[in-house]
């Protein structure tokens, strides 16, 4: 799939990419606040690589601040083997890591295994200005797991882009 931006009109070329569109998300503005809210289930992880991935999606502008991150539990991960850590960041558009586990690093997933359980975020890019355009990416490494739904907030602060200021 081509996906073409070109002045905010989103133009898709080819079959469309089921996993970019599985993935729920919203942004909430309440005066210089802003919180991307996205739910995810284990199988379906926002990764980003230059083919797969809408650029309309998880957009946390170039130059944001990032104040804070929380991941909450809504349905249980289920573990087969040995414990798998997730970790969240942020990337390019073409899958280039800004940091890979700027948000969240190393979490174990065994943390999450009661509905409403909240892990807050603290990697890297809490509290920093992220230069570039960023995307969500996630991974979740060692081990085996099954199940699961997990909702994540960011909470960022976009750049003033007010004329007249």
């Amino acid at each position: 799939m081509t996906v073409q931006n070109v002045d905010g009109v989103i133009n898709y070329f080819g079959p469309r990419d089921p996993i970019s569109e599985n993935i729920n998300f919203s942004v909430h503005k309440s005066g210089e606040v802003h919180e991307l809210v996205t739910v995810f289930s284990y199988d379906n992880l926002p990764v980003v690589t230059s083919n797969n991935y809408d650029p309309s999606l998880y957009n946390i502008p170039a130059n944001s601040i990032i104040l804070s991150a929380w991941i909450e539990t809504l349905t249980p991960f289920t573990i087969a083997t040995s414990t798998p850590l997730l970790d969240i960041g942020l990337t390019e558009l073409d899958g280039t890591a800004i940091d890979a586990d700027g948000l969240f690093a190393d979490v174990a997933v065994a943390s999450m295994s009661a509905v409403g359980e909240r892990v807050i975020g603290a990697g890297a890019l809490i509290g920093t200005s992220v230069a570039l355009t960023s995307y969500l990416n996630a991974t979740v490494s060692g081990g085996t797991h099954g199940a699961g739904k997990l909702r994540l907030v960011i909470r960022y602060s976009p750049p003033d882009t007010a004329e007249g200021i």
